[in-house]
């Protein structure tokens, strides 16, 4: 059966992560990348927008934060 696009990304960041100097370079990418979807507005800040908005984000924050697995120490 065929992997989803989403296990192969995870297949893939997890063999970037085995060669630092290629991962470097592949956190470099994605801060380049965020950073143009910021300047071109696909990224709003939490500053940008209303306080309605701010507090829809900051709760639907918090009920993901409650499903992430907790991991040990």
């Amino acid at each position: 059966m065929p992997l989803s696009g989403a296990e192969r990304s995870r297949i893939y960041r997890e063999k970037m992560k085995q060669n630092p100097a290629k991962y470097q370079e592949y956190l470099e990418l994605e801060r380049k990348r965020y950073g143009e979807k910021k300047e071109d507005g696909q990224v709003k800040l939490i500053g940008g927008v209303s306080e309605r908005e701010r507090r829809r984000r900051r709760k639907y924050w918090r009920e993901m934060k409650k499903k992430q697995p907790l991991v040990p120490p």
